[in-house]
């Protein structure tokens, strides 16, 4: 976000170009994130270290949407949203 504030500032067409990096990886580290919570990575190949686990649920609106999966979305809009950017230049 800091990337796209500084982008905005100073009014630079091309933030694309250094932004979409940054959110493409963000969206993949969310996605794996998410697979650790929906269970569809064995518990060995699970890093968490020494107490609480990383793959325990904390938050869960309505039965399905969990920060992971907030995560997720936040990342494909700005992905999204750098991809309409990129077009309209």
């Amino acid at each position: 976000m800091i990337v796209l504030g500084v982008g905005l500032y100073t009014q630079d067409g091309n933030v694309y170009r250094y932004a979409q990096p940054f959110a493409i990886a963000g969206a993949a580290l969310a996605a794996y994130h998410c697979l650790l919570y929906m269970g569809f990575i064995p518990k060995g190949l699970i890093p968490c270290g020494v107490g609480s686990s990383c793959a325990d649920q904390k938050l869960e609106l309505w039965g399905f949407v969990t920060i992971p999966l907030m995560s997720v979305l936040a990342f494909a809009t700005v992905v999204a949203g750098l991809k309409a950017a990129k077009q309209l230049k």
